[in-house]
């Protein structure tokens, strides 16, 4: 069953630090293929298990998602607006 962040309630520091590395290690992946996720928040990121320090952490709403190639740029405005930095918005 996978389960969001926000019903993990308090986590210790080492907990926290090995979750951030399985995300930081999913966007490394992603982009090595040329994939940019382009809706990244805590949202979208779901545990394989109830018990997280024994889950996996998948990257999930590959929606925005685009392959980009030979140093292309995305340029469509997307995600999630009070997720976007105001400086995209202007």
């Amino acid at each position: 069953m996978l389960r969001k962040f926000e019903d993990l309630g308090r986590l210790e520091e080492d907990e926290v630090r090995e979750i951030v590395r399985a995300i930081v290690d999913s966007l490394i992946y992603c982009h090595g293929l040329g994939v940019v996720h382009r809706d990244v928040k805590l949202d979208n990121f779901l545990f394989t298990s109830r018990d997280h320090s024994q889950a996996s952490v998948k990257l999930s709403d590959f929606g925005f998602a685009r392959h980009l190639v030979d140093g292309a740029l995305a340029t469509t405005t997307c995600g999630t607006p009070t997720y976007v930095a105001p400086e995209i918005l202007q």
